[in-house]
C-alpha cells in the first residue's frame, strides 16, 4: 500500500480510479490501495458471526451520531485518526472483559463486597453481578457500584 503526505498532486483527491481507491486520513496522509473485489469463496461460520457483529456495531454507530450528547462523548474519546462514529462502532463490536474478581471479603452474607475489575476499550457503563450456588441456584444479584 503506497501513501503520501502533503503532495501537490494528491491534495484534495478522493475516490477511486480504475482499480485503486484513494482515501485521506485525519492526520493528512493519503493512502492509495487496490480496490477489493467480491470474494468467490463462501464465508466461514466465524466470518458470518463477525459480519453480524459489525452490522450491529454500524447500527449502534448511527444511533450515536443521531444523539448529540453521545456523539460528543465518543468524539472526546477518539484518537487522532478515528472519528466518533468509528470509535462507537469499535465500542459496540468489542465487548468489555472482566480482568479480576476478588472475593476475599465475601463470606456469603448478602451485601458483602466483591471487588470486580472490568475493562472496556471505551467505557464500562454498568456491571451486574450474580452469585449462583454450585447447583446453579441464584443466591444474590445486583448492580455493581463504582
Amino acid at each position: 500500500m503506497k501513501s503520501t503526505r502533503d503532495n501537490l498532486f494528491t491534495d484534495g483527491a478522493r475516490g477511486s480510479a480504475r482499480n485503486f481507491t484513494i482515501t485521506k486520513r485525519k492526520s493528512g496522509q493519503f493512502v492509495i490501495s487496490a480496490r477489493r473485489g467480491k470474494s468467490s469463496v463462501e464465508p466461514t461460520p466465524d466470518q458470518i458471526e463477525v459480519r453480524g457483529k459489525f452490522k450491529m456495531g454500524i447500527i449502534y454507530g448511527r444511533k450515536v451520531m443521531a444523539d448529540p450528547e453521545k456523539k460528543a462523548l465518543y468524539a472526546a474519546g477518539s484518537g487522532p485518526d478515528m472519528s466518533a462514529y468509528s470509535t462507537a462502532v469499535r465500542d459496540a463490536v468489542t465487548p468489555p472483559r472482566v480482568v479480576s474478581i476478588n472475593t476475599s471479603e465475601y463470606t456469603g452474607k448478602p451485601g458483602e463486597p466483591i471487588l470486580v475489575r472490568a475493562l472496556d476499550d471505551f467505557k464500562v457503563a454498568s456491571l451486574k453481578v450474580a452469585i449462583h450456588s454450585a447447583a446453579g441456584e441464584l443466591l444474590e444479584k445486583g448492580e455493581a457500584v463504582l
